[in-house]
């Protein structure tokens, strides 16, 4: 019997991918993506336009108590947000004292002035507390979205990451908002 060729199995792989996790490479598991490189599917070079969202929350007289930011979350409606991701977060980065800031992650590229207009005025922030990156890579979605999961790089943000899981779930929040 013939061994196949190095295409005939990458299109194999490839099936196999497709068929049990669809075609969505920004949806596949880590461990996923670096099998399929291995097999020399590279999904991760691709343009992929998307923005990455920071609301930050300030932490002491923060107008909107945790229900009510709960209920904005829950309630975002723009269209542009569809099938975004976001989460919460209390701890973050070198800060040794409470951060609350939210993050999202949507596909594709909106208009940066409307959404920060649109999103400070939601969560009833100043303008300056919306930070948005652009991305155009695929494999930086992919490390974004890793981000959201808590799947962090530095110890401390490990750390952190560990406490907003507990922080999130003590407060009622899930871990993750499709929205």
């Amino acid at each position: 019997m013939p061994m196949a060729t190095r295409q005939e199995t990458t299109n194999y792989v490839n099936h196999v991918i497709t068929t049990e996790y669809g075609s969505d490479p920004t949806t596949y598991p880590p461990h996923v993506i670096q099998y399929a490189l291995e097999c020399g599917l590279d999904y991760l070079s691709k343009k992929f336009p998307h923005q990455f969202i920071t609301v930050a929350l300030p932490t002491e007289n923060y107008a909107l108590p945790y229900t009510e930011l709960k209920n904005i979350i829950t309630n975002l409606n723009y269209k542009y947000l569809d099938g975004a991701f976001l989460t919460v977060e209390m701890f973050s980065g070198e800060l040794k004292k409470e951060n609350l800031h939210i993050h999202i992650l949507k596909k594709g590229i909106y208009n940066k002035t409307k959404l920060i207009r649109d999103l400070s005025r939601k969560f009833k922030v100043a303008v300056n507390f919306v930070n948005i990156k652009k991305g155009t890579k695929e494999s930086d979605y992919i490390n974004r979205r890793n981000y959201l999961n808590g799947e962090k790089q530095s110890e401390l943000k490990k750390e952190n990451s560990e406490k907003d899981k507990l922080w999130r779930t003590a407060m009622g929040f899930a871990q993750i908002y499709c929205l």
